[in-house]
């Protein structure tokens, strides 16, 4: 069960931070010192005992799949998300700040966004949802943060670059106010992987081993097999890199404090969460057995790089706000 309450560190927050020199513009590759922030997340944030669960082949591919998609969009916005405590820790307000931006823009159609409906007069329901995702992903690659929402779009045009053999829906969970991808039959929970790169130490898992299990949710756009990417690599990249000025973010925050001032105000609020993963245990390691009898596995690894930052945060003052998801979600 995942601690509610944590006694704030004694450190005040702090004030050197240099947003530009943030890390997390590199992939996030698993270092060889992964296993020890994977054995102080299960201390820090009470992760059960070690398993391990069998999946198929196929499973197996699809989790690494999803794995990967959430390193990469873990890249693509550095600055994380702005109702995820340690996020709004490490970067002093600012990923609050600029998915705020990015909440104000949305609508704000671009010509890259309408691609996939230039010179149509009717636009069908799952077009305007297309549309929609292609125009937060890209708000969010720019202004390199978002929410669970913008995560999910963004996780969404990483993998329609991939190769994948099976359907993957963005979902929209009904009682509680969270996004997420879903891969596979969602008549067939016993094969569904979520992908969810929203949770700080984010990780794929199947269903059935995380804590959305049983909730009910919407449909609200399928990506499948054969579909065309929502945009390509380069166009992904170029959004990165072309980013936005501070003016631009200043614009969609007026009125708002900054610095400690903000990162305070938000810690004051309900709308800021801890939510380190959204497993009911972070100790699961999945394993398959290939047709050669290679033994493939897949566990809760933690990128040395990104734990580091999130230790930094923990250290400058976190307060460990209630977590979205919680084990007891489970059982209701």
């Amino acid at each position: 069960m995942l601690p509610r309450t944590h006694t704030p560190s004694s450190s005040p927050l702090r004030a050197d931070v240099r947003l530009s020199a943030l890390p997390g513009l590199a992939p996030l590759q698993p270092s060889p010192a992964a296993s020890e922030a994977k054995a102080s997340l299960k201390q820090v944030f009470g992760a059960g005992e070690d398993g391990v669960k069998q999946v198929s082949p196929e499973q197996m591919r699809t989790l690494h799949t999803g794995q990967e998609s959430i390193q990469i969009t873990k890249r693509l916005l550095p600055y994380g998300s702005g109702n995820q405590e340690l996020d709004v820790l490490r970067t002093q307000g600012e990923a609050a700040r600029r998915s705020a931006a990015v909440h104000a823009l949305k609508g704000h159609y671009t010509q890259q966004d309408m691609s996939h409906i230039r010179n149509k007069t009717d636009v069908t329901p799952e077009e305007q949802a297309l549309l929609e995702i292609k125009n937060s992903a890209r708000l969010a690659v720019s202004f390199g943060a978002g929410n669970c929402g913008e995560q999910a779009d963004v996780a969404l045009a990483v993998l329609s670059n991939m190769p994948r053999d099976v359907p993957i829906h963005k979902v929209q969970f009904e009682f509680m106010d969270h996004a997420l991808l879903i891969a596979g039959d969602l008549n067939s929970k016993k094969n569904q992987v979520v992908i969810d790169p929203w949770p700080t130490h984010a990780t794929s898992h199947m269903m059935r081993d995380g804590l959305a299990d049983g909730l009910p949710y919407k449909r609200l756009y399928t990506l499948n097999p054969a579909d065309p990417s929502l945009f390509s690599q380069a166009q992904l990249e170029a959004f990165r890199q072309q980013g936005v000025p501070p003016a631009r973010v200043d614009e969609h925050n007026q009125g708002r404090p900054v610095g400690s001032e903000l990162v305070q105000s938000l810690l004051d609020s309900n709308t800021v969460h801890c939510q380190p993963h959204s497993l009911k245990n972070p100790g699961l390691t999945y394993e398959s057995a290939g047709q050669d009898g290679e033994v493939k596995k897949k566990s809760h690894e933690v990128p040395q790089s990104q734990h580091q930052q999130y230790q930094a945060s923990m250290a400058a003052g976190a307060t460990r706000k209630p977590a979205l998801m919680r084990p007891e979600d489970d059982d209701a």
